[in-house]
Parts: C-alpha cells; sequence; structure tokens
C-alpha cells in the first residue's frame, strides 16, 4: 500500500461540498413528491434540505480557497460528522412511520457523510495543500 494520495483527493472538499449542494436542491424540490415515497413530513424534508444547503457552504468555499485554512476543513468534517449523528436519530425517529425509501435515504446520506469525513481526514494534508505525506489527525496540526 502507498501512502500518496490519489489525484482526486485535492478536490475532496468540491465533492463534499456539492454532493450537499445536490442533495439539498434536490430534497426540497421534490419534497412534496418525497412526501409520498418516503413517508417523511414536509417539515422534516425541508430540515434536511436545508441542512444539506448549509454545510455545502464550507466545502465549496474550502474548495474555492487557494490558501486553504485548517480550521475550515476540521469545521467541514465536524458538520459531516455532526450531520451523520443526526441521521441516526432521525432513522430512530421516524422508523415506525417512514417507507423504505425514506430509511433508505436517511441512512444513505449518513453514510455518504461518514465516509467524507473519513477521507477528508485521512487527506488533510493534501486538501491543505501541505503535501502528499500522511494526514493531519487534529484541528491543531496545520
Amino acid at each position: 500500500m502507498t501512502s500518496e494520495a490519489p489525484r482526486w483527493a485535492k478536490h475532496l472538499p468540491w465533492i463534499d461540498g456539492c454532493a450537499a449542494l445536490s442533495a439539498g436542491v434536490l430534497v426540497l424540490v421534490l419534497r412534496e413528491v418525497f412526501v409520498h415515497t418516503h413517508g417523511l413530513t414536509r417539515g422534516l424534508l425541508t430540515v434536511i434540505g436545508a441542512v444539506n444547503l448549509a454545510y455545502a457552504i464550507p466545502g465549496l468555499t474550502l474548495g474555492s480557497l487557494e490558501k486553504r485554512p485548517s480550521w475550515l476543513l476540521w469545521l467541514l468534517v465536524g458538520a459531516n460528522l455532526a450531520w451523520a449523528v443526526v441521521c441516526v436519530v432521525l432513522v430512530l425517529w421516524v422508523s415506525s412511520s417512514a417507507r423504505w425509501l425514506g430509511l433508505g435515504h436517511i441512512v444513505g446520506e449518513g453514510v455518504l457523510v461518514t465516509v467524507l469525513a473519513a477521507l477528508e481526514v485521512r487527506y488533510a494534508r493534501v486538501i491543505l495543500g501541505e503535501g502528499e505525506g500522511a494526514p493531519a489527525t487534529s484541528p491543531g496540526a496545520a
């Protein structure tokens, strides 16, 4: 196994931000359909869409900066992990009323943001422009 980061690793903030932006827009645009197909309330779908739009901001901002501050990367990682926890809570909360598509949607978002957070931690140094070596492992490491 090599310690060299894949070429796409430096683009993780863009990937993360675009995924969140896409999910937010998709949920908000299709929420009336999702109310019926997912078995989730309009209010909950609105919150899910809005949260996705909100946490797209750190990823898109970080991706667009030439000099990337470490605090913004750790904010993005923290937002992803916080959303993953919220997704677990949501699944438990709506499990008796949601359809399998709704549960799958929430679980899928939780899994995706967890994987993104793990990759951002793993390739933090590359994202921050510090080289191809081992990842930064804490907010103070950069």
